[in-house]
């Protein structure tokens, strides 16, 4: 029985050092996050910008993402022609005013960037660096998603289906949420992402309910913001990349080094 237990001891070393390892890296990468995360010099003329485009070019310089957007367009422009029949699906307010009003209130885009903010800063008070990294990049994305939207609105002037006011398209309210749930999916996987794309999926079609958006501008805020999520995401991931030491187990027990690149 003791030989059992020393050689299973032998044998698990390796996997006990290499679990260690690990923690030290990570760990040490946390910090080094922290760290950089919590330079404030040069950030609105150096690192915002630097950090902008990066979110750019993760996003539209893609060749997935170039096919994603062109079949989006060509979507949205089918769904802009049955704009009126659609309209005409929700002229009984199906969900109901106070679903919509809820909706419409609790996931504006300036309460969700209020949020965001929050959740930010505290997590850069209790000192949590993955929390610090995964709010901070939904921040981001949402700055970037929000003036887009905004430069859209601006450049396109359409009239709301309610008649009140002509910054129809894209939807924000739709644009935000997707760019949450991108975040969202990219750091946590599906298990998370699912809930959130369901959730802005949900708020889009309130915006429909309501009568503050055609199909084609939810469609397009959904596009709009689901990329720009993503692309914001992986820029970041790129940016605070980790190197992980695993222990393996094929032939002969051992430990590898990955690095994200």
């Amino acid at each position: 029985m003791k030989k059992i237990l020393v050689f299973l001891l032998i044998c698990l070393t390796p996997f006990q050092l290499a679990l260690a390892t690990q923690k030290n890296f990570q760990k040490k990468a946390d910090q080094e996050w922290l760290n950089r995360s919590q330079k404030s010099e040069n950030w609105l003329f150096k690192t915002l910008p630097r950090h902008v485009a990066g979110d750019l070019k993760n996003t539209f310089i893609n060749p997935y993402h170039a096919a994603i957007i062109a079949a989006g367009i060509g979507i949205t422009l089918g769904i802009h022609e049955l704009d009126p029949q659609i309209k005409n699906k929700f002229k009984n307010k199906p969900l109901g005013k106070k679903f919509d009003d809820v909706m419409g209130t609790a996931f504006n885009p300036y309460v969700m960037l209020g949020t965001t903010i929050g959740a930010f800063g505290f997590s850069k008070i209790i000192k949590n660096p993955k929390a610090a990294q995964f709010t901070g990049t939904m921040l981001e994305a949402m700055l970037v998603t929000d003036a887009a939207t905004l430069g859209l609105k601006l450049a396109t002037r359409r009239g709301r289906p309610d008649g009140n006011g002509n910054d129809s398209f894209p939807s924000a309210h739709t644009s935000t949420l997707f760019a949450m749930a991108s975040v969202t999916q990219k750091f946590y996987g599906f298990k998370a992402g699912i809930p959130a794309y369901a959730l802005a999926s949900v708020v889009g079609i309130s915006r429909l309910d309501a009568n503050r958006h055609a199909a084609s501008d939810v469609l397009a805020g959904a596009l709009l913001g689901g990329l720009l999520g993503w692309g914001t995401a992986q820029f970041h991931q790129k940016e605070f990349s980790k190197n992980m030491i695993l222990p393996v187990s094929n032939n002969h027990p051992g430990i590898s080094l990955i690095h994200q690149f």
